[in-house]
């Protein structure tokens, strides 16, 4: 339960751009260098789009009320 709170709380933003698998011959006229991958899905999505599978895109200049990212960090031993 607490992975489905954590997950429904905004889209990520990943450092990836938005391009097609490596193999795929699916087309999304969204793919573009430019545009960066973002997953997860966001507070007002329904719950089959909120999975950490799920990816969408956004241009870096875009903003949003459910877009955001996580700081994280190396844990040192």
């Amino acid at each position: 339960m607490g992975l489905r709170i954590w997950q429904a709380t905004l889209w990520e933003w990943t450092n990836s751009p938005y391009l097609a698998y490596p193999g795929s011959t699916y087309q999304d006229p969204q793919y573009s260098p430019d545009a960066r991958i973002t997953r997860g899905g966001g507070w007002f999505d329904d719950q089959k789009q909120v999975s950490t599978t799920n990816r969408s895109a956004a241009l870096p200049q875009t903003t949003n009320d459910d877009l955001g990212f996580r700081c994280v960090a190396d844990s040192k031993q």
